[in-house]
């Protein structure tokens, strides 16, 4: 599966990558609006696992441009808050939305789950 994650943190988006590279995956990477939205006009993915809060925009915004590229993109929104109302954002725009710390193992099987 090609996953991209959006992270602006760079330790925790090499963590990320580490372990989804771990387990098969082909993951790339950006740090922003700009870098990703820049990949996933480049080359298609299965999935995306986004951070709310980026540097240069918002993971919810991130998504609803992402998915005019590829709409069949599965989206994961991360945020290091939990907050109800990012959540039924997060929903309403086709995403799931996790708090961190993440569960990888959930995280595998959201992303894979319709896939087997």
């Amino acid at each position: 599966m090609k996953i991209l994650v959006v992270e602006d943190d760079s330790s925790s988006a090499r963590v990320y990558a580490d372990i989804l590279e771990y387990w098969g995956h082909a993951v790339s990477s950006a740090g922003s609006v700009s870098e990703a939205l820049a990949l996933v006009a480049a080359r298609p993915f299965d999935s995306a696992l986004v951070d709310v809060v980026l540097p240069d925009g918002d993971g919810f915004s991130l998504v609803e441009r992402m998915r005019e590229v590829q709409p069949v993109l599965r989206c994961l929104i991360v945020s290091a808050v939990f907050d109800p109302e990012a959540q039924r954002k997060a929903q309403a725009i086709g995403a799931d939305f996790r708090p961190k710390p993440l569960d990888f193992r959930e995280i595998e099987e959201l992303f894979t789950a319709g896939t087997r």
